[in-house]
């Protein structure tokens, strides 16, 4: 099972954070062709300062500041591949930010059995 931890700015108030990690759990699980209660998404809202160069901004902006993703997994790497690109489009489309504004990195987990 993948945990998927999102850290990101503030978002704007029109963003429902529960609906996006939902859609998150659901469209990983669907790249997976697993059960969506086989997915642990979290969210954690970074409180300032978060700074990109000299930029440091109070809320998401779309084009800069990615939200920062890691991801606890046991896969493949064309799983987990499939895995990225799931969470970068439904986070893109959430939050409507420009393509590929998301940064995600990937520790490979130890499962038993």
């Amino acid at each position: 099972m993948p945990l998927i931890e999102i850290r990101a700015l503030p978002q704007p108030s029109t963003v429902d954070l529960e609906r996006v990690v939902r859609r998150v759990t659901r469209d990983v699980a669907a790249a997976l062709g697993a059960r969506p209660d086989a997915v642990w998404v979290t969210w954690s809202t970074i409180e300032r300062p978060y700074a990109v160069g000299d930029a440091v901004l109070p809320e998401q902006p779309p084009g800069t500041h990615a939200p920062l993703v890691h991801v606890y997994a046991r896969r493949t790497v064309a799983q987990l591949e499939a895995v990225c690109g799931a969470i970068e489009q439904a986070l893109a489309e959430e939050l409507e930010l420009e393509p590929h504004n998301v940064f995600i990195t990937v520790q490979p987990v130890w499962t038993p059995g």
